[in-house]
C-alpha cells in the first residue's frame, strides 16, 4: 500500500466515524465566531486593562480551528485513545508514515475551511474591520493568522501522535501561559498585534502574512518529519 493511498484510507475513515462530531465542531466555529471578533474599536482604544485581551482571543482560539471537537478530547488524561487507537492501527499493515500524512491531511481538511468561515463571519461582524479594511485587505489579515494557526495546529498533532494522554495534557497546559506572553508583552512594548496586522493589511503590506504562511508550512513539513520519526520510537505496549 502507497504512503498516499494508506493515508488516504484512514483519512475516509476518520471522516466516516467523526460525521456527527463535524457538526459539533460547525456549531463550536459559530460559536467562536460571534463571540471573538466582535471588535468596534481598536485595542489602541480601549482601556489598558482590556487593550490585550483581543490579541489574547485570537492567539488563542485561532488554533483550535485545526481540531475537531469530539468527545475522545476529554478523555486524553484518563483513557488516552489516541495511544489506543495508533496501538490497534500499526498491529494492521499500517505505518507511521500513512497515520502521520492522515493525521495532517486531517488538520488541514479542518483548518482551512474552519479559518476562511471564521474569518468570513469575523468580516461580517466587526465594525472596525469594514471601516479599516476592504475584502483584499482582510484576506491579507486572515492569511497572517492562518500561518499562526498552522505553527500550532501542527504542534498539537505532534504532541497527539507523540506523547501519552496525560503528557499531552501537561503540554497543552503550557500553550496558555505561552499565548498569555504572546498577546500581553507587545502590548506593554510595543502595541497589539492584531491591531498592527490590521493596518499592515490596510497598507497593502503582504510580508507579515506571507512569513506567517510560510513560516507555517514548513513547520508543518518539520513536524510532519518529527512526528514520523519518533512514531516508529514509540513504546505502545504499555
Amino acid at each position: 500500500m502507497t504512503i498516499l493511498r494508506g493515508a488516504g484510507f484512514l483519512l475516509r475513515h476518520e471522516l466516516r466515524r467523526d460525521r456527527l462530531a463535524l457538526l459539533v465542531t460547525l456549531v463550536f466555529f459559530t460559536y467562536l465566531a460571534l463571540i471573538v471578533p466582535t471588535l468596534d474599536e481598536p485595542p489602541s482604544q480601549m482601556s489598558p486593562r482590556a487593550s490585550w485581551l483581543p490579541d489574547f482571543m485570537y492567539f488563542t482560539f485561532v488554533p483550535y480551528f485545526g481540531f475537531v471537537v469530539k468527545k475522545s478530547m476529554f478523555r486524553f488524561w484518563r483513557d488516552d485513545p489516541v495511544s489506543k487507537r495508533l496501538a490497534s492501527w500499526l498491529a494492521m499493515p499500517i505505518s507511521s508514515s500513512h497515520i502521520v500524512l492522515s493525521r495532517f491531511l486531517y488538520m488541514l481538511l479542518v483548518l482551512i475551511p474552519g479559518i476562511a468561515y471564521f474569518f468570513t463571519m469575523a468580516y461580517l461582524i466587526s465594525d472596525w474591520y469594514k471601516e479599516e479594511m476592504s475584502l483584499g485587505a482582510f484576506v491579507n489579515f486572515g492569511l497572517f493568522w492562518f500561518g499562526y494557526a498552522l505553527i500550532w495546529s501542527s504542534i498539537f498533532v505532534v504532541w497527539e501522535l507523540t506523547l501519552s494522554g496525560k503528557h499531552f495534557t501537561w503540554w497543552c497546559m503550557t500553550y496558555v501561559p505561552v499565548v498569555a506572553a504572546l498577546a500581553v508583552l507587545p502590548n506593554v512594548w510595543w502595541g497589539s498585534v492584531l491591531e498592527s496586522q490590521v493596518h499592515r493589511a490596510k497598507a497593502g503590506e503582504w510580508g507579515a502574512a506571507i512569513l506567517a504562511v510560510v513560516i507555517g508550512l514548513t513547520v508543518m513539513i518539520v513536524c510532519m518529519w518529527r512526528a514520523r520519526s519518533r512514531l516508529e520510537r514509540r513504546n505502545l505496549v504499555n
